[in-house]
């Protein structure tokens, strides 16, 4: 009996392609949300964060630059993906 149940909740969830609850990337929740919802949640964040402004001194220089003008790059992709194939056992 057990394993019919099993059988069933394994086909219902074969064609959820939501990502399983209690999914967060670096503290950001994605539970719940498809691999497109989480990239664009994720992408919206790193759009801001690379907006803000980093104040560089030494003496009486000073220098306002953006994380977008050091050109970082993030693996929010890879993360996305990570936590798409994260399956409840």
């Amino acid at each position: 009996m057990l394993g019919i149940f099993s059988t069933i909740f394994a086909l219902i969830n074969a064609t959820n392609s939501n990502i399983i609850s209690n999914i967060k990337i670096n503290n950001i929740d994605v539970a719940g949300l498809t691999k497109i919802e989480a990239e664009e949640k994720m992408q919206k964040i790193i759009d801001k964060i690379m907006e803000e402004e980093i104040v560089l001194k030494h003496g009486e220089f000073e220098k306002i630059i953006t994380f977008k003008q050091m050109e970082l790059s993030t693996d929010a992709q890879e993360k996305v993906y990570e936590a798409c194939t994260i399956r409840q056992k």
